[in-house]
């Protein structure tokens, strides 16, 4: 997958709020900075972070704690 640039604000950008803005390059998956999905709470987005789908299996990680 490509990470278009958005050029421009017309033709790019929808007439709702937005946290893109024009010369913004979007990127097609979630990075670790997100704070996607939007549906949901920040407690479920912690949760399955780390989580990765293999073979029509979720796997789950979990985060380690350094002492």
């Amino acid at each position: 997958m490509r990470n278009p640039l958005i050029k421009k604000e017309k033709g790019y950008l929808g007439p709702y709020r937005h946290k893109l803005n024009p010369r913004d390059t979007q990127s097609m998956v979630f990075q670790d900075t997100d704070d996607g999905p939007f549906w949901m709470s920040m407690e479920e987005c912690e949760n399955t972070r780390l989580d990765k789908q293999v073979q029509n299996k979720v796997k789950t990680r979990t985060l380690q704690k350094l002492s």
